[in-house]
């Protein structure tokens, strides 16, 4: 593969059209800086520069809907010594950077996931992950998207061009957070943690939309 990073997340837009990026993905293993690579003709290709507020490791998320329309999620440094969500959009010729609309903090942010919504839109997931506690177990979800010490998830909607203040969808009661997407027609799914008493944690499964047949 060309570039330093690791794969952070694939999409095709047929079988032998295929774009990724390098970054760090869901959980935070990656390499020293982002990128966009595409296959095409049987071989991956470095043929894309990523402009400059997202050339870095944060990249985890892309979505290829063509050739010319290309949707890559990742992070850009904010005053609070945080991070926030950003994304890139490349129309085959340019890029197009939004810095989503969100009260800067020291959370470490990032776009993880992104999907069609079914009706010509796309969903991003913004995730956080906090540090563990000093005996080392798993850190576990917050609710309210604060990221003080476990996961924290939001998410952002596009429609025509405009992306939507951060969303924090009621899943559970207890406290809890999603970390990937997936589309499925009109149908979007959401997998997750959510907290389990008070040490452990359950798996969790979120549907908007209509259940496929």
């Amino acid at each position: 593969m060309p570039g330093t990073g690791a794969i952070a997340a694939a999409s095709a837009v047929s079988s032998t059209d295929i774009w990724a990026v390098l970054g760090t993905g869901a959980i935070g293993i990656g390499g020293r800086a982002g990128g966009l690579v595409h296959r095409f003709g049987g071989v991956w290709h470095k043929v894309v520069s990523l402009p400059a507020s997202l050339r870095n490791a944060s990249l985890g998320a892309v979505l290829a809907r063509s050739d010319k329309n290309v949707w890559v999620g990742g992070a850009v440094k904010n005053g609070k010594m945080g991070t926030t969500e950003a994304i890139g959009h490349w129309n085959g010729h340019r890029w197009k950077v939004f810095r989503l609309r969100v009260a800067a903090s020291a959370a470490r942010y990032r776009v993880v996931s992104m999907v069609t919504d079914g009706a010509g839109g796309i969903w991003a997931l913004g995730l956080c992950i906090g540090t563990t506690s000093q005996q080392g177990a798993a850190v576990a979800p917050d609710l309210g998207g604060k990221c003080t010490g476990g996961f924290a998830s939001r998410l952002w909607h596009e429609t025509a061009g405009q992306w939507s203040l951060p969303v924090l969808p009621k899943l559970a009661t207890r406290a809890h957070a999603l970390l990937s997407l997936a589309a499925a027609g009109k149908s979007t799914w959401g997998v997750g943690l959510v907290r389990a008493g008070t040490t452990g944690l359950d798996g969790l499964i979120a549907l908007r939309g209509p259940i496929p047949n």
